[in-house]
């Protein structure tokens, strides 16, 4: 039998690693085995008291395994598991007896631990009423045969496991999984944390998993009466098939009010068990935390007081009921009459382990609540505690204070199955907690400040902090001392990593004599932009020497900026966002540090540190585009520049010396408020654009224009600026889109905890710092995550992921369906202050991280908080990761300054965005004609063959549809697209091509025989796609001819529920609003009346009436006034209306239509 059951880890050879966090190795010497415990007989199964019979068969194997740590010389400990319900202290005391006589082994250092599966033997001395009825006598016999048998398996798999002992790293973390659901009351408290503990051999592979968390093992119901070890059970199953040859043992925290949600069948077991193998691959793929110091265990037995006892008149009383009450009665009757005394007290057994002061593990005998795991981690240091109850015997439940108040089946009535004479007194959670706190060192013991203000972690610790998907890496890309206080990052053409450190934040370097409070104190006024408050902000560059991925040279190439907020590589330097200014700044020596700064746009708003301009980013008509940051400001163009001495470093500004160009005359004010803008640096070009941001305006890979702010997690700005100001004579729709749809979209499901905030404390768990937005323009992560908006939540440490769904020419936006209770990225460390996502052109999703504790401005946290923090802490550090799925390969980063022009318009095949956006900007910068002949084969590359459906797959063609599409808008840029070569993309195979394809004939529409386009143009009107006709609504208003009047009238008639299409006809009927009005009267009876058709009438009406051509009301009062005897039309009455207050608003009166 003992041959046969029992396996040891060494007898397999395919074993997979795990990822432990860089540090001095240690070894301990760690065995490992397990032993089957399956009857081969029939048996009572316990846990539940509907059972009436023995068991039906097996489902699943039972196993009891064992990990020893620990050498002879340093004291060996055992941690056993057990596949049972609960193995009463009658058994461990047993084994524990043997183990000290054969293997010297003391009882503080043994631990048995039950599964508490309900499909799992009776075992004596457990629960000895389950079933509220006396147990046959045969029946009997066989449950006291197997508890001999599986007293001697502990034996021999606990020796089996000392033996096993050789050289082995054991490193832990914590993960969460989500299917404990509290039992008493819905959305009351659970503990979902799951700690693992890892074994690792000599060789980096995985020799054992201890995986521990807080729920009943009760997914099976008393209806099912086969063995088997429940969610438990297939846990350890699929753990042992993701990494083959290694052991896993389950044991079970304090969840004693916990059980598994949904519950009732083998699949949810299953799925259960699945679930916390997943978590645990997900945690021995990323980052775990190595122990290096030795394993210490103490332990006390202690008397637990039960609460009064009942009389024997209440004993005489109860008797007289059925079920497990009357039972329970007459047994204690029983031994009364027998002239015994009834137990005034509950034995208990309390044990700690510790690896030095890295890890503290608390082992509880019996059903233990969930408060007390809760209230260890108040009282000792949560990051460093695991809690596990169903220890060393099971003796009865085990309820807190509050359920002893709140009372019910876990504080009293479980008891009697346990064969208790009553409830326990209500100072049972203090003794039980105290006689932890006397055995825990001292060093676990909480602070209140640190509590509130954690200490940082180093970055490998960090990494181990990370929650994310299963199977995905996040990467450390850099760290300090390479990079401090990252905000934003861009990448070269040549591949360089340029990074803008915000080292002045939030209220300038501290060492400035005239702000010696700076750093921590006093509030005072916020301060100027210049003078008082040093700026501290810098622009580096990265670069990767060796060619490994991850950065390992630094270089300055700009400090001395105020707060700056954004860099763009640009042209031969960078463009920088440091209010109230951009500036372009160049390195012209090749000596890494810039010589020339350019101030080309000044007026951006200061008086708001958290909103500011930034994210200048390319659009696809060639403009770079920015964020206004909410504030906006009046800008205007200066185009001045600097000669830098020394090179390298910003001066205030009074200082700039050695002027090259003077500033050329007054440029006139724009004003931005409540709208983002694009400019072009080169010329000086600036105006409005839709939308307000105020961290991280993006575009997809199809020209769809995205932002955020602090909280809403993603706006969408579908009707471009310049669109909308073409009517001023009506009010242009709300240019942002709300585009999150779940039914709770700000909801957050932080793995930190969430401290004491520093202002409106109702908004925990909720968006309040969103920023940094990336919309993923690659495939390596899957092609399930192309096109999703990645949203950075520094406040709650994590990372927001949001799948977009087209909705008309908008979006909206929902949780993915594997993300509805947790986050795509989250850590556990309240120092991870994610700032900004990007696309990176290796396929990874790369995350900024500032890595300060205060993220907030002085200037909004209350006086009395504020005197406790260290404002700047952190303002030495600051990290950059990457994260992608652990079996794909990274692209390499590319040198594109490198390719000759031809080479370089080729390489727009590839699927990252980031690279062709790159490219883009370096041969519109080149300006090599060699480019064009390249660049008109991939943009015509993509014609639509009859048997090619519209929503065919972007990525199934050669040169994908975002590469035909980007080649298109360089040949734009590079002013070599005359509209014969746009017409010819109106048949490409993908609708965004055609869109663009239809923007790009504005040009030609705006000319005087633009005309002789609007027939082409016309035919787009029955495309399928509502995008691509939106875009032909918009650009036909670009043309002087009253010709286009019947096709906007048509696209108008056969849309007018759709908003978007009745803003772009009337945004486009700014020069001919009569013909449109004409043609759409005269088709107006076939179209029903409606809230729709009465506001494009009401819009038409005024934007004639605000005409420049005072005719054009006169031509359109025939249309809508009367026929002489006939009866006036509701929608009659209504233009007139219009008409009516039309004339008021600009002055006019019906006498001034003298020729109507």
């Amino acid at each position: 039998m003992f041959n046969r059951s029992l396996s040891f880890i060494g007898l397999f050879s395919l074993i997979f690693p795990c990822c432990v966090v860089a540090g001095e190795d240690v070894d301990f010497r760690v065995g490992v085995a397990r032993i089957d415990i399956t009857p081969d007989y029939p048996i009572r199964l316990t846990g539940y008291a509907v059972r009436k019979t023995e068991s039906e068969g097996v489902e699943q194997r039972l196993w009891a395994k064992a990990l020893a740590i620990g050498s002879d010389e340093d004291a060996q400990a055992i941690l056993l598991t057990v596949d049972n319900c609960g193995v009463s202290a009658l058994i461990i005391d047993e084994v524990a007896a043997r183990l000290k006589t054969k293997a010297g082994l003391p009882r503080e250092r043994l631990a048995v631990c039950s599964s508490h599966t309900h499909s799992g033997p009776c075992v004596v001395g457990f629960a000895p009423n389950i079933f509220a009825m006396p147990i046959p006598a045969d029946q009997q016999a066989t449950i006291e045969r197997y508890s001999k048998e599986l007293t001697d398996k502990l034996e021999q798999v606990a020796l089996a496991a000392l033996t096993d002992r050789r050289p082995a790293r054991l490193a832990w973390n914590e993960g969460k999984v989500s299917f404990a659901r509290n039992r008493r009351t819905a959305g009351g408290p659970a503990d979902q944390v799951l700690p693992v503990l890892c074994a690792t051999g000599g060789d980096g592979k995985v020799r054992a998993v201890v995986a521990n968390y807080a729920c009943h093992c009760t997914t099976l119901g008393g209806d099912f009466n086969k063995i088997c070890g429940d969610w438990a059970g297939f846990a350890q199953e699929a753990i042992q098939r993701d990494f083959p040859g290694a052991i896993a043992l389950i044991t079970i925290g304090c969840g004693a009010d916990a059980n598994p949600f949904p519950r009732g069948s083998l699949d949810l077991a299953r799925e259960h068990g699945e679930e916390l193998a997943a978590e645990v691959k997900r945690m021995l793929d990323g980052h775990l935390v190595p122990l290096r110091q030795k394993l210490s265990c103490r332990a006390k037995r202690l008397e637990v007081p039960f609460d009064k006892l009942p009389t024997r008149e209440q004993w005489e009383e109860r008797a007289k009921q059925d079920g497990i009450v009357g039972y329970h009665a007459k047994r204690n009757l029983a031994r009364l009459d027998r002239g015994e005394t009834l137990p005034a007290t509950l034995p208990y057994f309390a044990q700690v382990w510790n690896f030095g002061d890295q890890l503290a593990m608390v082992f509880l005998a019996g059903e233990v609540v969930v408060d007390y795991s809760l209230r260890m981690k108040r009282d000792f240091n949560a990051d460093r505690l695991w809690v596990t109850a169903y220890a060393n015997d099971v003796p009865c439940y085990i309820p807190s204070r509050r359920i002893l108040q709140e009372g019910g089946y876990e504080a009293e009535t479980s008891l009697w199955y346990y064969d208790r004479p009553t409830r326990l007194a209500p100072a049972v959670e203090d003794m039980i907690v105290g006689a932890v706190r006397e055995l825990m060192p001292k060093e676990f013991l909480a602070e209140p400040k640190k509590a509130e203000f954690p200490p940082p972690k180093s970055p490998e610790e960090a990494l181990a902090a990370f929650h994310t998907k299963v199977a995905w890496s996040v990467e450390l890309a850099a760290a300090e001392p390479l990079v401090v206080d990252p905000v934003a990052i861009d990448w070269g053409a040549d591949g360089k990593l340029w990074v803008v450190e915000m080292r002045d934040y939030p209220m300038g370097l501290p060492e400035s004599s005239v702000a010696p409070e700076a750093r921590r104190g006093k509030r005072g006024p916020p301060p100027p932009h210049v003078g008082g408050y040093r700026p501290g902000g810098r622009v580096k560059f990265l670069e990767d020497l060796d060619g490994d991925g991850k950065y390992d040279k630094a270089t300055v190439f700009l400090d001395g900026l105020p707060f700056p907020t954004g860099v763009t590589a640009w042209g031969k330097g960078v463009l920088v966002c440091a209010a109230p200014d951009i500036i372009y700044a160049e390195d012209t020596k090749g000596d890494g540090k810039a010589d020339v700064v350019k101030r080309l746009f000044t007026g951006f708003a200061t008086e708001n540190y958290q909103a500011r301009v930034n994210s200048l980013s390319l659009g696809l008509d060639n403009w770079i585009y920015g964020a206004n940051g909410l504030i906006g400001g009046r800008i205007r163009h200066v185009g001045q520049a600097f000669r830098l001495s020394p090179p390298g470093i910003l001066p205030h500004q009074s200082q700039w010396s050695e002027k090259t160009r003077p500033e050329s005359g007054k440029a006139p004010q724009i004003d931005i408020s409540g709208r983002d803008f694009r400019m072009h640096p080169d010329s000086g070009e600036f105006e409005p654009a839709a939308g307000l941001t105020q961290q991280g305006r993006v575009r997809d890979d199809w020209g769809n224009w995205f932002g955020c702010d602090n909280s809403t997690l993603l706006w969408h700005y579908p009707l471009p600026d310049h669109y909308a100001r073409r009517n001023p004579h009506v009010p242009a729709p709300e240019p942002r889109v709300f585009v999150p749809d779940d039914s709770d979209p700000n909801q957050l499901f932080p793995a930190s905890r969430i401290l004491e905030r520093f202002n409106d404390p109702g908004a925990a768990g909720r968006t309040t710092s969103a920023c940094g937005l990336c919309i993923y323009r690659d495939d390596l992560l899957g092609t399930n995550y192309y096109g999703n908006a990645f949203v950075c939540e520094p406040v709650h440490n994590l990372v927001h992921r949001l799948v977009l769904k087209s909705d008309g020419v908008t979006f909206k936006a929902y949780r993915a369906p594997d993300e509805e209770q947790n986050e795509f990225l989250s850590s556990k460390d309240n120092w991870f202050r994610p700032v900004q996502a990007r696309t990176g052109p290796d396929g990874a999703l790369w995350i900024v991280d500032m890595y300060r504790f205060v993220v907030e401005h002085p200037r909004w946290i209350p006086p009395e908080r504020l005197a406790k923090l260290d404002v700047r802490a952190g303002d030495d550090k600051g990290r950059i990761y990457r994260v992608y799925p652990s079996g794909k390969k990274l692209r390499p980063i590319p040198d594109l300054t490198k390719l000759p022009t031809t080479a370089l318009a080729y390489e727009l095949k590839t699927h990252n965005g980031t690279v062709r956006d790159l490219i883009h900007l370096e041969l519109v910068r080149r300006n090599d004609p060699e480019a064009v002949e390249t660049l008109e084969r991939i943009a015509g590359s993509g014609a639509l063959p009859a048997r090619v459906q519209p929503d065919e797959p972007r990525f199934s063609q050669s040169f994908n549809a975002a590469a035909r599409l980007q080649a298109v808008c360089i040949l734009d840029g590079l002013k070599k697209m005359p509209y014969n070569h746009a017409l010819g993309e109106l048949i490409d195979a993908d609708p965004a091509v055609r869109r663009h394809a239809i923007r790009l004939c504005e040009a030609a529409l705006r000319a005087p025989s633009g005309f002789q386009l609007v027939d082409r143009l016309c035919g787009m009107a029955s495309d399928p796609d509502r995008g691509v006709r939106y875009q032909l609504a918009l650009s036909l208003g670009e043309c002087q001819n009253p010709i286009v009047a019947q096709p906007l009238g048509d696209l108008l008639l056969a849309n007018l529920e759709d908003k978007w299409m009745r803003t772009a006809v009337v945004s486009s009927s700014a020069r001919f609003p009569a013909e449109i009005l004409k043609y759409i009267l005269a088709r107006v009876s076939a179209v029903p009346d409606s809230a729709a058709r009465r506001e494009v009438i009401d819009h038409l009406i005024a934007t004639a009436a605000g005409s420049e051509r005072e005719q054009a009301l006169d031509e359109m009062l025939p249309f809508i006034a009367p026929l002489e005897g006939r009866p006036v039309e509701p929608w009659q009455l209504t233009a007139l209306g219009s008409l009516l207050d039309s004339l008021n608003r600009t002055g006019r009166n019906v006498d001034s239509l003298s020729s109507s």
